[in-house]
């Protein structure tokens, strides 16, 4: 039974092009009938589809993030950048991609909301951030002292009674319950020649920010111990909570589920030389994961 339409929608529908308003209820019950999956943008294996992503209203998406060499380098190259134009630029979402350092950074995504989000942060992040399901990878911290010093460093409990440096705003460790000294810092190739002063025993950082402190101050790697820290976690894109934060991580989490059945995340792990994740070969396997 068809419902009667007052006056006003009546007219509104002759000026859209809908003469007649049969046809509204008509078009409203073709699609009750389509299945369920059909109607919400999903393939037979509950996948989305590209079509459906392409519907999602949100033109772009601005990312920045410290000029880390092979992962979101300056120059628009490197894994981080890679991942995340290969989850949007597909759907129709433009990319703009800037460097800042770290702090700077996560400012202008957080206070300033002048960029969208940031790669690199953990889930337990204190700052004001929301996070897709799936992580970009497991980081690589190490931690760094002089080889003469033969530190063990191979548990947490090791680092007790130790002078520790890491990046500020990493929170690694409750320095009381380790009883160890804390040294922030702001410029890694600073904290390493403070190891050679004697002024810390340990750094901790990524190790691609080490390797590429070492070059650019003309360090000797040689004179240092460099070992994998003990307890490495999965790194995620963080959204700050703007409006369309929450249609952006909906995409990134049916994309990246798409982009690792096709094969092209693993592709790209590959080109940039970095280990695959663990979670994305269960997911080859399984399509779902828990992410612990």
């Amino acid at each position: 039974m068809l419902l009667r339409f007052p006056a006003w929608i009546r007219i509104f529908l002759i000026l859209v092009g809908m003469s007649n308003p049969a046809q509204f209820q008509v078009q409203a019950k073709e699609a009750s009938d389509k299945e369920p999956n059909s109607v919400l943008g999903f393939d037979s294996k509950g996948l989305a589809s590209e079509d459906s992503l392409k519907k999602i209203s949100v033109p772009m998406i601005s990312v920045v993030a410290p000029n880390w060499e092979g992962y979101s380098s300056e120059s628009g190259e490197g894994l981080y950048w890679d991942i995340i134009r290969t989850i949007y630029e597909p759907v129709g979402i433009r990319v703009r991609l800037n460097t800042a350092p770290w702090n700077r950074a996560l400012k202008m995504v957080t206070r300033y909301r002048t960029y969208m989000a940031i790669p690199g942060e953990y889930l337990d992040s204190s700052e004001p951030l929301i996070f897709p399901k799936y992580p970009l990878e497991r980081e690589k911290l190490v931690s760094v002292s002089l080889k003469s010093r033969k530190l063990q460093l191979n548990t947490i409990k090791d680092f007790k009674n130790l002078t520790v440096s890491w990046r500020k705003g990493y929170d690694l460790l409750e320095p009381d319950n380790y009883n160890l000294k804390l040294k922030e810092f702001r410029d890694c190739t600073l904290a390493l020649r403070n190891i050679i002063s004697g002024k810390v025993d340990v750094v901790v950082e990524e190790l691609d920010e080490v390797q590429q402190s070492l070059r650019q101050a003309g360090l000797m790697d040689t004179v240092f111990e460099i070992k994998p820290y003990p307890e490495n976690q999965y790194v995620y894109l963080g959204f700050n909570e703007g409006i369309h934060s929450e249609k952006l991580i909906d995409v990134y989490n049916k994309r990246t589920e798409i982009i690792v059945k096709s094969g092209k995340l693993r592709a790209i792990f590959k080109k940039w030389h970095v280990d695959y994740p663990e979670i994305y070969n269960q997911m080859e396997v399984h399509q779902t994961v828990n992410v612990n």
